[in-house]
């Protein structure tokens, strides 16, 4: 209204002479102001991301793939990854959609838009004689990539680390568990019988400690 003054919104966060209680109230600030520098970061990282120029896949290019909307085997969508892969581009149906040779048992349309995918990168270093290849390193925004780790032999068989258990669902009178492999992406991960698990029994009873309804505990005979 003309010539009102209108009064200041109050602070959300009131004085007070109590040292216990302005020392917990500066840190209240301080988080708060800690949390809008990280959230303005984040908004300048994607503002210059999209920003970028966009270069066409080639076919045959290593690609990393969002999961934002994929169905996963996940019990817990925290656990997920945020991206999948690499996949190799195996087919190009326009400037902006692509076709990936994702695992058959993922049972998903095997085309993708262009803004869910990352160029994987091929680095080879030499040094001396020694002659190392990482596979495909992700990008400078992932870091790093390592070759996956050879197998283990146990009694003349190869056998792999379980990295976590991730997942279960019934088979046949038991169940078979979702494995994610220590050293490899996660579009490895494989469906195993808890028969094939017996080098991994800490992480198998851990995991079915969170589940009692699924795997109620089996009385002691007396």
């Amino acid at each position: 209204m003309y010539g009102y003054e209108l009064k200041p919104l109050p602070s959300l966060i009131a004085e007070t002479h109590l040292p216990a209680a302005k020392s917990r109230l500066d840190e209240l600030r301080k988080a708060r102001e800690e949390a809008l520098a990280a959230h303005d970061l984040a908004r300048k990282t994607m503002k210059d991301r999209s920003s970028r120029p966009f270069t066409p896949f080639q076919k045959g290019d290593k690609v990393w793939l969002e999961a934002c909307n994929l169905k996963c085997s996940y019990e817990n969508r925290k656990l997920a990854p945020k991206r999948e892969g690499p996949f190799t581009v195996s087919g190009i149906l326009s400037l902006v959609m692509y076709r990936l040779a994702i695992p058959a048992r993922w049972k998903i349309h095997n085309v993708f838009h262009a803004s869910l995918l990352l160029l994987y990168i091929h680095v080879h270093l030499t040094k001396h004689l020694w002659c190392v290849t990482l596979p495909y390193r992700e990008s400078d925004i992932h870091g790093p990539n390592f070759p996956a780790p050879l197998p283990d032999l146990v009694n003349e068989e190869e056998e792999y680390e379980v990295e976590a258990i991730v997942g279960h669902k019934r088979s046949g009178r038991g169940h078979a568990f979702l494995i994610k492999w220590k050293g490899y992406p996660s579009s490895e991960n494989s469906w195993q019988k808890e028969s094939h698990l017996e080098h991994a029994d800490d992480t198998l009873s851990a995991y079915k400690k969170r589940f009692p309804k699924d795997f109620p505990l089996q009385k002691q005979p007396t």
